[in-house]
């Protein structure tokens, strides 16, 4: 009975493992490419600024010429969507 309290308790705590929080921002990665891509479709260039506010927060954009890159970084693990359209995930990386 203990045990199982202790554990209860330290699965509301423990902060989550590596690859979730890769999935998570993967998700978050699609949703800030899916919007620039909204946007370069509606205007014919790519965005100044990333469209989406509310992700601008969390991801790095970078515009060049005709291609971009996104970033996001979260409790040492990093997504990028590269400007060749692959996808980077890197874990253990210093904040």
């Amino acid at each position: 009975m203990l045990f199982r309290s202790i554990y209860s308790i330290w699965t509301q705590f423990a902060p989550p493992s590596a690859d979730i929080v890769a999935r998570d921002l993967e998700r978050v990665i699609d949703t800030a490419r899916d919007s620039v891509e909204k946007s370069k479709s509606e205007t014919g260039q790519l965005p100044e600024v990333l469209p989406s506010a509310s992700l601008g927060s969390v991801v790095r954009y970078e515009r060049g010429q005709s291609d971009y890159q996104l970033s996001a970084t979260m409790l040492g693990v990093r997504v990028t969507l590269a400007r060749d359209g692959k996808k980077i995930v890197e874990k253990g990386i210093q904040q």
